[in-house]
């Protein structure tokens, strides 16, 4: 069984800097950094990489943005919550 290095999949993979757009559509004979991809410190291109491969990768940038995108939701919430306890300490009645 292969060891579980998904922690660090994440952070190899979101090294590169992606742009998928652009990759599907390469510039004959140039090599261009954004079309880099970085996996277990070996660099792949990504427009050579097979389709389900690119979809993987695409589908993994998404998941990254949802993630994202919940983190600053959770940090919004966390935000809110302490300024309705401070409000709500300041409508309680005085003993």
């Amino acid at each position: 069984m292969a060891p579980d290095n998904t922690s660090n999949d994440k952070e190899n993979i979101n090294a590169a800097n992606l742009d998928p757009a652009a990759a599907a559509n390469p510039v004959p004979g140039r090599v261009d950094p954004v079309n880099r991809i970085r996996i277990d410190d070996k660099e792949y291109d990504f427009a050579e990489l097979s389709e389900e491969a690119r979809g993987l990768i695409v589908q993994m940038r998404m998941a990254d943005q949802e993630l994202s995108r919940h983190r600053a939701m959770v940090a919004m919430l966390h935000e809110a919550r302490q300024l309705y306890g401070t409000r709500l300490k300041a409508v309680l009645p005085t003993t």
